[in-house]
């Protein structure tokens, strides 16, 4: 079973929750605050950030993500493919 769980920037820190040790095999976890897109395949679970359309970080393009068919795809504003993932 997948579960999907998300981390913002109040609360529980994207770190505590990882040592927390509430991530199980096969989650989904997508968090923000960091602005910097992130869609990778992490030992036994998924994590994913959309980037930011406002204040991207790293040298990205500003970008948003869409969840379609399955596939979370992280798009720019000119509707390119910038990085996506199957889940």
């Amino acid at each position: 079973m997948k579960r999907v769980l998300r981390q913002a920037a109040e609360g529980i820190s994207f770190l505590e929750l990882l040592l927390d040790e509430t991530i199980c095999e096969g989650d989904i976890l997508i968090h923000g605050h960091t602005h910097v897109l992130k869609a990778e395949q992490m030992e036994g679970y998924i994590l994913l950030n959309p980037g930011s359309v406002s204040i991207p970080k790293e040298g990205n393009p500003p970008t948003y993500a869409v969840l379609e068919n399955g596939v979370f795809s992280i798009m720019d504003f000119d509707g390119n493919i910038v990085k996506s993932i199957v889940l």
